[in-house]
């Protein structure tokens, strides 16, 4: 399928799948792996995996500043391969938003490795974080979204359960609402994170 992108793409596939005990990036699901269900959903995606990366690093983190250099678009949307039923109008969704990041509250938990990035933003606070949660205390430029905001796109929410364990697989997203208003709780963390 053809979409178009009018943002880059960056999809993480370089973790050690401990949990999961066997590449997740790799397991199949109705016959596609969990990889190629990801990447499917954009039309030229950055895949990152863990070709140069040490077990010293970031981390995740890491492989973001890996693929830096090649984004040539304003944002980027950044999912792990442990998002194996992620749904197109969910990324056009998050990053359709107009702020520095973008990223789901999916049980209580900000999801930064399923988010949409300013790359401005990304190239910017990128060599001093140490975390992906960094990326998102960061800037007071934030946008939660709730998973009622992600049931419009998709109604099951689906595209926000993260396979960390086989099990995993037959989870289930807890529907909440935002838990504060956005740009308090950024400052919030921004304030608490920071100084």
């Amino acid at each position: 399928m053809s979409y178009g992108d009018w943002f880059d793409a960056v999809v993480l596939a370089g973790g050690k799948s401990r949990r999961f005990g066997a590449d997740k990036c790799e397991f199949e699901l109705s016959g596609k792996s969990m990889l190629r269900r990801v990447v499917e959903n954009f039309e030229s995606p950055i895949v990152v995996g863990r070709g140069g990366l040490t077990d010293e690093g970031r981390g995740p983190l890491d492989a973001v500043e890996l693929a830096v250099p090649l984004l040539r678009r304003e944002k980027v949307f950044v999912a792990g391969c442990d998002f194996p039923f992620l749904r197109r109008p969910v990324v056009e969704l998050i990053c359709g938003k107009d702020y520095d990041v973008v990223a789901p509250v999916v049980n209580r938990t900000i999801q930064p490795m399923l988010a949409c990035y300013r790359t401005a933003y990304l190239r910017d606070v990128l060599p001093r974080a140490r975390s992906m949660a960094d990326l998102v205390y960061g800037t007071e430029s934030v946008y939660l979204v709730g998973t009622e905001e992600v049931s419009r796109a998709d109604p099951s929410l689906s595209s926000l359960l993260n396979v960390n364990r086989v099990n995993d697989l037959w989870g289930k997203v807890e529907r909440t609402h935002s838990p504060l208003p956005l740009r308090s709780w950024a400052r919030l963390f921004h304030s608490l994170h920071y100084y």
